[in-house]
């Protein structure tokens, strides 16, 4: 009876020292407030795929779009935010890397390459001049390939930073183009 006692205990020690070892370099599911310089703010979610991807989702609101003949224009009008909903797909490919070296890969830290799909609304109310509505920003969806970095910064915040190129398509002008993709998001888990 003890050397089954001994036996299992050892069992149920090796089992949670592998899960507590594999948590640490497995990519973590995700749920978090996000406030981005261009994004705007938003409720998002990462979820695991794989040892080395993850899809992210989000939504909320931030800054409108126009494309016009060859004019890329972003603006974020507090007063005047528009909706927005992404899915993302972040590939990393520097994790064994950091962990070799010792560094923190917590929340879902490293470089990583990725693929952005985003629809941005027109801005939720538009301006009443002469009893027209008048909309400063058009429906836009953009699609971008991107570099990007995410670190954490302590258990809870993320710091965010990818730079790429996209393109863009206003259906309200019908009108499309290339332009430089980036943004700068920081984040707060709300979970562990």
């Amino acid at each position: 009876m003890k050397n089954h006692f001994f036996f299992v205990s050892l069992l149920i020690a090796f089992n949670l020292l592998s899960t507590h070892l594999k948590a640490q370099d497995s990519l973590q599911f995700i749920p978090k407030i996000e406030i981005g310089l261009i994004q705007g703010i938003g409720l998002g979610f990462e979820i695991p795929l794989s040892q080395k991807s993850v899809f992210e989702i989000g939504a909320g609101v931030g800054s409108g779009y126009t494309i016009f003949e060859n004019q890329f224009e972003n603006t974020w009008a507090i007063a005047q935010p528009a909706f927005y909903a992404q899915a993302k797909y972040k590939l990393y490919y520097n994790r064994q890397k950091r962990l070799d070296k010792g560094k923190s890969v917590l929340n879902n830290s490293g470089n990583y390459v990725g693929f952005r799909f985003k629809y941005a609304s027109r801005e939720l109310s538009p301006n009443n001049l002469d009893g027209l509505n008048i909309y400063q920003f058009h429906k836009v969806t953009l699609f971008d390939v991107h570099w990007g970095i995410q670190r954490s910064m302590g258990k809870r915040f993320l710091f965010n930073l990818n730079l790429g190129l996209g393109y863009g398509y206003d259906w309200d002008l019908e009108n499309g183009m290339i332009y430089p993709a980036g943004d700068v998001r920081f984040a707060y888990k709300l979970w562990k």
